[in-house]
């Protein structure tokens, strides 16, 4: 016990120690979404996060491929406010990417998570 130091240090002066977003800390946490306009997750992504979203703005009916969290499950909806047809994704043990089938390509307009 007399090696303990009891002065405190600042975050930031902690080497490897950074800030993070809201998006980023939901991604490592391990709760995320992630949305992408084209198959197995290329071209533009969306992170949602932890966050359910009642209309995806700017990534409205764009949703090509999703990836779930391990452990995660999420419903989207092709409409608005959790509406229209619904398809779940489930992260399982390992997470999973996943392209939408013809149905809900390009459709998803809100997302839910589930657990």
């Amino acid at each position: 016990m007399k090696n303990i130091n009891h002065t405190s240090q600042e975050l930031h002066t902690i080497a490897g120690v950074e800030d993070l977003d809201n998006q980023n800390s939901a991604a490592i946490s391990g709760g995320y979404a992630l949305l992408a306009d084209g198959s197995f997750l290329s071209g533009e992504t969306s992170n949602l996060g932890l966050t359910s979203q009642r209309n995806l703005a700017q990534f409205d009916n764009k949703t090509s491929s999703i990836a779930v969290a391990p452990r995660r499950t999420w419903d989207f909806f092709t409409g608005r406010n959790f509406t229209g047809r619904r398809i779940r994704v489930s992260g399982g043990l390992n997470g999973q990417v996943r392209n939408l089938p013809a149905a809900f390509n390009n459709r998803i307009s809100s997302a839910r998570r589930i657990v």
